[in-house]
């Protein structure tokens, strides 16, 4: 009769594979894994409710620079030259009008000298010709009305020696008249020969013939006096004519004289009231056209704080908007961040040409202006100061909302999204 077949292990090693030891030994460290377990579920319950009631603001880092309310006025080279005078110094007060400088230019011929100095020298040479013109036609004048003040001498002395002789005529053709009256009375009563009283008759015929003719003299003179005086007027409405002629040409010249200096030398001057500032600017020194010269800031006028915001964070961007302020100058490290509280936001946006603080960019950006406060004050309540164009970073909050939100935000659009695919699906099907 066979054997029955020996167990392959003892019952002790089946004992401890059932768990007893095992159930042992947990039986002893329970308390201490309950301990952690309820620290952990506490600390799990602790983080839900932090992402549940905390609210997290994440922020658009804007580029910005300090700038006065008035704004600031950059004057720029008007041509290509040298600086012939500068009127001011670095930080000086100015009016409107004031001069700040001269800028000069000079183009130089190919056959040498410069081109302005040409166009002077023959504008001066034209203005030497009609200044002598005049003078020619001047002595010209004088000599015909020497020649015609003579002539008018002459005759007013013929006059007064024909009218002389006309009144002796006169005188003597009336006694004549009287003579020949007496004579004729006394031949009718036959006291004198009656060809006695023809003679007196003839002689007085004769003698009014010579007063006729007297003053017919007379009135030529009068006349030859009258042409010559209009003649002497004559002549003086010529000189005057071509004095007039000539003073406009020298007027036109004087004019393009001036033109050619404006047009060589242009004079800048301060368009407002405020403070001067330039770079490296020295008399002497060449510039191109468009080259900065001057940067004129409002005197005591308050700063504000630029925002040059991209188009994809201008909806954050909006007036009554607080945020803070990081200057570059005052690192954020030592002096902090400075608050700060949007004014106003254009409503269309700039390129980048148009904003010098914006240069190298490519895309067009919004220009948000800021206030800022009175004074900045440091971490040791040091005043800080402020300049028109320090540049600084505005950190603008986007949204506030819960962790709990921003974690679940995600999944929530993905479910919306699926959802509205799957009812945009739905209607095709029910119209097809």
């Amino acid at each position: 009769m066979d054997r029955p077949p020996s167990p392959l292990f003892r019952q002790v090693a089946i004992d401890a594979a059932s768990g007893t030891q095992i159930g042992a030994a947990l039986t002893t460290h329970w308390r201490g894994v309950a301990a952690f377990t309820a620290v952990a579920f506490v600390l799990l319950a602790a983080l839900i409710a932090f992402v549940a009631v905390v609210e997290y603001s994440p922020v658009h880092r804007v580029a910005a620079f300090v700038d006065a309310r008035g704004g600031l006025v950059r004057l720029k080279a008007p041509l290509d030259g040298r600086v012939t005078r500068l009127a001011v110094s670095d930080g000086a007060i100015v009016r409107k009008g004031d001069l700040l400088a001269v800028i000069g230019s000079e183009r130089l011929r190919e056959e040498g000298g410069g081109e302005r100095t040409a166009v002077r020298q023959s504008l001066e040479a034209e203005k030497a010709t009609i200044e002598r013109e005049i003078d020619a036609a001047r002595q010209e004048a004088a000599v015909n009305r020497l020649m015609l003040e003579r002539r008018l001498h002459g005759l007013r002395e013929e006059r007064e020696t024909l009218r002389a002789d006309i009144r002796s005529g006169e005188r003597l053709l009336a006694s004549l008249v009287a003579q020949s009256d007496h004579v004729a009375s006394v031949a009718a009563e036959g006291y004198l020969p009656r060809q006695q009283a023809a003679q007196k008759r003839d002689e007085v015929s004769a003698q009014e013939s010579r007063l006729a003719s007297a003053r017919g003299a007379a009135a030529r003179v009068e006349r030859d006096i009258e042409t010559s005086e209009a003649e002497r007027r004559l002549v003086d409405a010529r000189l005057a004519g071509v004095i007039e002629n000539r003073q406009r040409s020298s007027g036109e010249l004087n004019r393009l004289r001036v033109q050619s200096e404006m047009d060589a030398e242009q004079v800048v001057r301060a368009p407002q009231d405020g403070r001067v500032s330039f770079a490296s600017l020295a008399e002497g020194q060449s510039v191109e056209a468009g080259q900065p010269l001057f940067t004129i800031a409002p005197q005591d006028d308050p700063l504000i704080v630029k925002l040059l915001v991209a188009p994809a964070a201008v909806a954050s961007v909006r007036p009554g908007v607080e945020f803070k302020l990081a200057f570059r100058a005052y690192p954020q490290e030592r002096f902090g961040l400075f608050a700060a509280k949007i004014d106003s936001v254009n409503e269309v946006p700039s390129l980048p040409s148009e904003v010098p603080q914006a240069a190298g960019g490519s895309e067009p950006m919004f220009v948000a202006t800021a206030s800022l406060p009175g004074a900045l004050h440091g971490t040791h309540g040091e005043v800080l100061p402020l300049k028109p164009g320090m540049l600084a970073d505005a950190l603008v909050p986007i949204e506030s909302r819960t962790v709990l939100a921003w974690l679940l935000d995600p999944i929530l659009r993905g479910l919306n999204d699926s959802v509205g695919r799957a009812a945009r699906g739905g209607g095709a099907e029910a119209r097809r």
